[in-house]
């Protein structure tokens, strides 16, 4: 996911950068160092966003997972405790 993020927000910078300077007039020479560096700042924070977002994904299914199994193994107790009683 973080790469995903990366490559949409880096190219979003790069596009808007070029945009801007282009319609203000701006020359390519100083308009693409901006835009590649624009670039590189968006890349870099999407994929900490995008693996901080896995990774809070991946603890909440995993938490789900272990309480579904808690109480799976709860409810095998009480059906085990309760035929014990019953014989």
């Amino acid at each position: 996911m973080g790469r995903d993020y990366a490559g949409i927000l880096g190219s979003t910078a790069l596009v808007t950068v070029l945009v801007r300077g282009l319609v203000q007039s701006g020359g390519i020479e100083s308009i693409l160092p901006l835009a590649i560096g624009a670039m590189f700042l968006f890349a870099a924070i999407g994929w900490l966003i995008g693996n901080a977002a896995a990774r809070i994904v991946d603890e909440s299914v995993q938490q789900r997972i272990n309480a579904e199994l808690e109480e799976m193994e709860q409810n095998e107790k009480l059906v085990a405790s309760q035929a014990s009683r019953a014989a």
